[in-house]
This record gives structure tokens, C-alpha cells and sequence, in this order.
């Protein structure tokens, strides 16, 4: 093999393991898109809560449960 052709098949095997990462986490966009249907909200609260997940580093979770209680916090809903 020459060292071209180990490099792109190393740089393949590299992606596909970042891309496998990647997709076992869930996006703030994803986890709105599924809450919406439950918990109302309006466009400038989406963009808010949006951001205040981005400002604590969160744009992206390991599944769409781990932002209920920030989404809850966030609308003012007491369980």
C-alpha cells in the first residue's frame, strides 16, 4: 500500500468513527423540534433557550432527556 493510499484509508477509517460519535449525541435543534410538541413556545423563547444551552457548552446531549429539566428551568414549569 502506499503511504497515499494508508493516509486517505486512515483519514476514512477516522471520519467514520468521529461521524459514530456524533450521531449517538442529540442537538439542542433536535431535542426543540421534539419539546415543541409538548411545551409551547415561541419563536424568541426557542432562540433563548438555544442560546443559554450554547452558552453552557450544551449544543449537543447524549440523549433528548437530558435537556428536559434545563427546557422546564428555562419556561418556569415546577413539576
Amino acid at each position: 500500500m502506499t503511504e497515499s493510499k494508508y493516509k486517505q484509508s486512515k483519514a476514512t477509517k477516522q471520519s467514520a468513527q468521529t461521524h459514530s460519535v456524533a450521531s449517538d449525541y442529540v442537538t439542542v435543534e433536535a431535542f426543540i423540534r421534539s419539546a415543541r410538541t409538548i411545551y409551547p413556545m415561541t419563536n424568541l423563547q426557542v432562540v433563548g433557550f438555544k442560546n443559554a444551552m450554547a452558552s453552557k457548552g450544551m449544543k449537543s446531549a447524549p440523549s433528548l432527556e437530558f435537556y428536559l429539566p434545563y427546557l422546564k428551568h428555562y419556561l418556569g414549569i415546577n413539576d
